[in-house]
């Protein structure tokens, strides 16, 4: 029995403790025993000499026994062996006892006297976390954190979780296995170094939640199998870095919004081969499966089940594609399974790019220009079928390569929006929509695809950025269509030769087709191709060449244009034009047309008639084939010598386009409203308007002659026909243009002539004496001076001017002077206190019964009065005001 590795001595019945008195030299001999159990019984005899022999010994249980002396662990041997014990006896245990075994892990014990330097660890029976004082560093537990010892995994856990901690304090370093670290929910800004006091030892490290911003390899234990950092503030790994987690089993990173710069091959290959590796939750797997129909393409023995992985279902995409039929269907379904992983939730480990606030699309690779901060998307040739799922929103300087797929459709694609450089050669579109075009976007390159136009929106989205997006269309299949005419004419300014080639398919070289025009084949008409030459708004002012093509219609459009004449023979080519448009030009006249011509648009030019050779041709044409014409908008001459245009219009009205909107010059009438005796009328019709014309002409001078002064009048105040009006003054020469006569006592009636003929429309100069008298001056001689000094005299007649002296004589000399001087007019104003011209002398009186005069109270006095003013020197004098004030 010397090859014993293991005793037990066992009494089976638990009610009755049998003693057994061990001897001392009872394991003599027994070198390899490792184990020794005693169960159910009352043990004496043991002493120090009892295992003295057992060198190999590791394992000593004492199982629900009775156990009065414990001297024999003092034993030197056990004390080097012994590794694990079960002390599960009715007395205390001192753990004091066990100072000096060096080697002892775990002690399992009831009832126990805690011992300050014990290093092993207690546990109780049947628990699998155990208990321990000190490290074998001397280092206990801290305070912040519970530490346990996990037998069934031979680890020491320490969980500093939520506590506010800043930095992570000295750990004690176990006697057996390795050390778990969850420090998640604190403040840590920087891992310690691996100089911290059992920090090293650290097989299991969860810094999760807390403010990191860097990793260093110094700062990681040198062994770690799992590393969880999720929610933290790191950006970026380095390469000493990344090379060290190659090596970590379990690596969890989720909520870090990483920048992988284009240069740092190593970490885009390393988060390349992160994504791959698939973790689905259990609660979401079946729905998952559900969504993407999974179940029945690939095999369920791939996708294993892994408890420690915190209840997820892994597995590694490069091991699933052998389940597929083909590695097209596996691409696909992947895309639907990542895409599915992340609506419910069920992926774990998501990658979060910073600049994208969100994942890198399925297989693509994303980085940035560590120079212009320019981010890139490359999916190069990755055989897609669909345009990649990209985040709500990424940044304006974005950089997207989808060149060499099998992307054929775009119209799910929200996210191109944000896309400044859009990179989509060698795929299989058939159509670009407009609203998916970005106001960024710099540069577009759809070569090699399957366009066979843009549509207008995006023509003109184009042309407005035309110094801002470069465009690369060549390689596809455009074709020479009219309805896409807007995007030959940008093809043929951006890309010629690709505009050349599209010509080509017609069998129209580009030199023929005229400069500035879009040569384009009209496919609306089922029956024959019709080939369309667009010169529309080009500013030409002659008719060019026209290809001739090898069959079928020419249409030619040529409005918009400053085309003045047209080319007495037609020209090369014209002969198969159907369709002439030649609306908003400047042609007065047309020689030939082209014998086959179906449709003529001369509207809004400057035709006044229509040479009868053409009518002719015209009306034939409506004739035999029904052909449409339109002219409105020109200035049409209806007289009897057009007579004849008259009648084919009338004709032809349900062939011309519009024709009641067609007006004669001048008239604005409708051409058709027009009967022929309105423009060529008979004799009597012309006497008799002759005649009634006469009569009008003889009644107009008939009133002129009777109501002559108040036209006048009128004419004169309004300025019109001043020439017929205005009156030749021969004393020009005078000072004054008219002397107003008063008596003192009606002074204030002054103020209202001064104001309208001094400082009104005429500007007339007035003499009166209240200014322009002397002080002191003989009076009769002031009355003559001021007389004589004036072209008129204006007698402001009341009643105080009758039975004033020197009225009365102001009023004689105006009079005499009026009698020598053939010019001089006197202006008599008769105020209504005037009853009679009694108190007059017999000449006064005289006068005033044979001439006219001024009622002061007529509505029209003063257009009266200005009338009576002088004329031809008051225009003179305003020319010389004028030139004054310039």
């Amino acid at each position: 029995m010397n090859n014993t590795k293991e005793i037990k001595i066992h009494n089976p019945n638990s009610f009755e403790k049998p003693t057994l008195t061990v001897e001392e030299n009872v394991f003599y001999g027994k070198y390899n025993i490792s184990d020794v159990t005693f169960t159910g019984l009352n043990v004496n005899g043991l002493t120090a000499k009892t295992f003295e022999n057992l060198t190999s010994l590791s394992w000593l249980i004492f199982d629900n026994v009775i156990l009065k002396d414990l001297s024999f662990l003092r034993s030197s041997t056990l004390q080097k062996s012994l590794k694990h014990c079960v002390m599960n006896v009715a007395n205390l245990v001192d753990l004091k006892i066990f100072d000096k075994f060096t080697n002892l892990e775990t002690i399992e014990v009831y009832r126990y006297k805690s011992f300050a330097n014990f290093t092993a660890f207690i546990c109780e029976p049947n628990k699998r976390d155990c208990k321990f004082t000190l490290g074998i560093n001397k280092v206990a537990c801290p305070l912040e954190c519970n530490c346990t010892y996990n037998r069934d995994e031979s680890r020491l856990d320490f969980r500093c979780r939520n506590s506010n901690l800043r930095t992570i304090p000295s750990l004690p370093v176990p006697k057996k296995g390795h050390s778990l670290l969850l420090f998640r929910g604190n403040w840590l800004t920087e891992l310690p170094y691996n100089s911290l006091e059992g920090y090293k030892n650290i097989q299991y490290l969860d810094v999760s939640y807390n403010q990191l911003t860097s990793l260093s390899v110094c700062q990681l234990p040198e062994s770690l199998y799992y590393l969880d950092i999720r929610y933290n503030n790191i950006t970026t790994l380095g390469p000493e870095v990344v090379q060290y987690l190659y090596s970590v089993e379990t690596f969890y990173q989720v909520g870090n919004k990483w920048i992988i710069y284009c240069d740092e091959y190593y970490l885009q290959e390393f988060f390349r081969n992160s994504a791959k590796l698939v973790r689905i939750k259990t609660s979401e797997f079946n729905r998952i499966m559900k969504y993407v129909n999974l179940r029945s393409m690939v095999s369920i023995s791939k996708i294993n089940f892994d408890e420690s992985r915190n209840n997820f279902y892994i597995a590694n995409e490069d091991e699933m594609i052998i389940a597929f039929d083909s590695s097209y269907k596996y691409l696909k379904t992947m895309e639907l399974l990542n895409h599915a992983i992340s609506q419910f939730s069920g992926e774990f480990d998501e990658i979060i790019l910073h600049h994208l606030n969100g994942r890198c699309p399925y297989r693509c690779s994303c980085c940035v220009e560590r120079q212009t901060g320019e981010l890139i998307i490359n999916c190069r040739n990755l055989t897609l079928d669909f345009y990649p799922r990209l985040p709500d929103s990424i940044p304006y300087n974005t950089t997207l390569y989808l060149d060499a797929n099998e992307i054929s459709n775009l119209s799910d694609t929200k996210s191109m929006f944000y896309v400044q450089k859009l990179h989509m050669s060698q795929n299989l579109l058939t159509e670009l929509p407009p609203h998916l075009l970005s106001e960024n976007i710099t540069y577009l390159d759809v070569r090699n695809n399957r366009l066979k136009y843009l549509d207008d929106g995006v023509v003109a989205f184009l042309k407005n950025r035309e110094n801002i997006t470069k465009t690369e269309l060549s390689g596809n299949p455009w074709e020479c269509n009219c309805r896409a005419k807007n995007f030959l004419s940008y093809l043929r300014k951006h890309e010629p030769k690709e505009y050349e080639t599209v010509l080509r398919r017609v069998n129209i070289t580009q030199d023929k087709c005229p400069v500035d025009c879009i040569c384009c084949v009209d496919t609306s008409n089922s029956e024959s191709l019709t080939l369309m030459i667009d010169c529309n708004g080009k500013d030409l002012r002659e008719i060019p060449p026209l290809p001739t093509p090898a069959s079928g219609q020419t249409t030619l459009i040529f409005e918009r244009n400053n085309l003045a004449k047209w080319p007495s023979s037609l020209l090369p080519g014209y002969s198969s034009v159907t369709r002439l448009y030649l609306a908003n030009n400047k042609l007065s006249d047309i020689d030939q047309l082209p014998d086959k011509l179906e449709h003529l648009d001369i509207s809004n030019n400057t035709f006044s008639a229509l040479d009868g050779r053409v009518r002719g041709f015209l009306q034939n044409k409506m004739s035999l084939c029904q052909m449409k014409v339109s002219l409105i908008g020109n200035p049409w001459t209806c007289s009897c010598d057009e007579k004849d245009f008259l009648v084919f219009v009338k004709a032809q009205a349900r062939n011309i386009a519009n024709a009641s909107a067609i007006q004669c010059s001048g008239t604005g009438r409708s051409l058709i409203e027009i009967e022929g005796a309105d423009i060529c009328p008979s004799v009597q019709i012309y006497y008799t308007s002759l005649t009634v014309s006469l009569l009008i002409l003889a009644l107009s001078i008939h009133l002129f002659v009777c109501f002559r002064r108040p036209i006048m009048i009128w004419f004169y105040e309004h300025e019109v026909c001043l020439s017929l009006t205005a009156r030749r003054e021969f004393d020009e020469e005078k000072k004054y243009d008219a002397f107003l006569s008063f008596t003192h006592k009606d002074e204030e009636l002054v103020e209202e002539f001064v104001d309208r003929l001094e400082n009104g429309k005429h500007k007339f100069r007035l003499c009166f004496y209240l200014r322009d008298w002397l002080v002191g001056e003989c009076i009769p001689d002031c009355i003559n001076r001021s007389v004589q000094g004036s072209r008129r005299i204006i007698i402001l007649m009341t009643k105080n001017f009758l039975q004033s002296t020197w009225g009365r004589l102001e009023f004689r000399l105006a009079l005499h002077a009026t009698s020598k001087d053939r010019c001089k007019r006197l202006i008599v104003v008769v105020y209504p206190d005037v009853e009679n011209f009694d108190d007059l002398d017999s000449e006064l009186k005289a006068y005033m019964v044979l001439n006219t005069y001024l009622d002061r109270n007529h509505p029209n006095f003063w257009n009266k009065l200005m009338y009576s003013m002088p004329h031809a020197m008051h225009s003179k004098r305003r020319r010389f005001d004028a030139e004054t004030e310039v």
